[in-house]
């Protein structure tokens, strides 16, 4: 897959942090941006992508960036996870022998879950 959109931003490194999945979550900051920029910048969000750091002491003047997409296996969001439990469930319970279908016995239960929480709340 070919790189459809790229930014370069000069930035500060606030945190850095290990995640429970291993990963890494990097928080930047920047300082103002063209409005160009910016909507390149929005329009990248929750796209999986390249992210290159450079210090500046050592950034070229120009960088190399990868031509293609990164592919990224193994991580599984909160929601993706949930889901692949609930399907084992769902077969633990009849599976497909069962009146409905996983995707409506996924949708009944992530209501129920979803009605529960709002009594919690009132």
């Amino acid at each position: 897959m070919a790189i459809a959109k790229q930014i370069k931003l000069p930035s500060l490194l606030l945190k850095a942090e290990t995640q429970r999945d291993f990963s890494v979550k990097i928080i930047t900051s920047t300082r103002e941006v063209s409005d160009e920029d910016l909507a390149t910048l929005f329009s990248m969000r929750k796209n999986e992508m390249w992210q290159v750091l450079v210090a500046y002491d050592d950034a070229p003047d120009t960088l190399e960036l990868p031509t293609e997409a990164p592919v990224i296996t193994g991580y599984k969001s909160p929601s993706a996870q949930l889901r692949s439990i609930l399907f084992v469930y769902w077969e633990k319970l009849g599976g497909e022998n069962r009146c409905d279908s996983f995707n409506e016995f996924y949708d009944g239960y992530i209501q129920n879950l979803i009605s529960a929480i709002k009594q919690k709340l009132t």
